[in-house]
C-alpha cells in the first residue's frame, strides 16, 4: 500500500514525529511505501508534500486560534475564515492523494488537538 501521513509538523524529536517514524519503520518492513503532508518536515523531499497552512504556527492559523480561544463567542467572520481555509486544505489533501497515489491516510495530530481547526474540519 501507499500510505500518507498527515500532521501539522513531522520534524525533529517531538512525540508526534517520533511516533510517525516508528509507524514508518514498521510499515516499510511490511513493504508499504510512506509519504507525508505537513507544514514542516525533515523527511526526504521526494516523500513530502508541504502545505504551509497545515503548520500550527502559520499566521492564518495563529489568528484563527487567537479568536477561537480568546473570544467568548464565535463570530460569523471566524466561521467563514475557518471554512475558507478548510476548502483550501481539503483541495491540498486531494492533491497529496493524487501526487503519491495514496491508498490510506494516517492522521497523526490533526484530529486529536485543536492546533489547526480548519485542518480537522477538512478531514471531518
Amino acid at each position: 500500500m501507499r500510505i500518507g501521513f498527515v500532521a501539522t509538523r513531522l520534524e525533529g524529536t517531538d512525540g508526534v514525529s517520533l511516533e510517525a517514524n516508528k509507524w514508518v519503520d514498521v510499515l516499510k518492513g511490511l513493504r508499504h511505501e510512506c509519504f507525508c503532508s505537513c507544514g514542516e518536515s525533515d523527511w526526504p523531499k521526494e516523500l513530502v508534500y508541504i502545505v504551509l497552512e497545515v503548520h500550527f504556527n502559520h499566521p492564518d492559523i495563529l489568528k484563527i486560534n487567537e479568536r477561537l480561544f480568546k473570544d467568548k463567542r464565535r463570530s460569523g467572520d471566524i466561521a467563514r475564515a475557518i471554512h475558507k481555509l478548510k476548502e483550501h486544505l481539503k483541495a491540498e489533501l486531494y492533491q497529496f492523494v493524487q501526487k503519491f497515489d495514496l491508498n490510506l491516510f494516517i492522521v497523526e495530530n490533526a484530529l486529536s488537538l485543536p492546533m489547526n481547526v480548519p485542518l480537522g474540519v477538512a478531514f471531518a
